[in-house]
């Protein structure tokens, strides 16, 4: 199995990519290809390097990320979160479609996401699994991600996941050190929710 680390990083999160890399280096299991989708941010290291003048929207970057990636699996942390080291050693032999990362929030909470079914997914009550969580890559080459449901792009993903038939599973670990500081975006869940719902209606289960 190969894994694809991608990062989209806009210049004003520049400042964090050696904090960012610093923490892949420490990882047991490294990546075998990092990618970096930016505007206009100078990573310091080796990469695959794709320049976009897309304005910010995570669905759209994570496309082009997605697209360069070569691994079977993908993993997306942001560029202000951590992965720790342990983060990726279940990866090669998980024999799900998803494996759902544990959270360490930076203001003290936990997430030990549990391992849902895809029925439970569709269902879009909640977004059951962590924004990204490593996906085997061939998922997204069936959907991939719209920008049509911002802020929640990784929702509608997960649920275009299930949708394919995706299995679900989780590592029972605290695998990234998540950070939610002033700047973050904390929507309400409507009319995202229902419109996903909607959407999901015309999906094939």
């Amino acid at each position: 199995m190969s894994i694809s680390l991608v990062l989209c990083c806009s210049q004003q999160y520049e400042h964090h990519l050696d904090g960012y890399m610093t923490a892949v280096r420490n990882l047991h299991r490294q990546p075998n290809q990092v990618i970096v989708v930016t505007d206009n941010a100078v990573p310091d290291f080796d990469c695959t390097l794709i320049r976009t003048t897309q304005p910010w929207a995570l669905g759209d970057w994570y496309n082009l990320g997605f697209a360069a990636a070569t691994g079977d699996w993908v993993v997306w942390t942001g560029a202000d979160d951590r992965l720790r080291p342990h983060a990726l050693d279940q990866v090669d032999a998980c024999s799900a479609d998803v494996l759902a990362l544990g959270l360490q929030y930076s203001t003290g909470q936990r997430w030990l996401p549990f391992a849902p079914t895809a029925q439970q997914v569709l269902q879009v009550q909640q977004n059951l699994v962590p924004c990204g969580s490593p996906v085997r890559r061939e998922l997204w080459q069936g959907l991939s991600f719209y920008s049509d449901f911002a802020p929640f792009e990784d929702w509608a993903f997960w649920v275009g996941c299930a949708s394919q038939g995706a299995t679900f599973a989780t590592t029972h670990t605290l695998d990234v050190n998540y950070s939610y500081g002033a700047g973050h975006i904390d929507p309400p869940l409507e009319p995202t929710r229902t419109q996903i719902a909607e959407w999901a209606k015309g999906l094939n289960p």
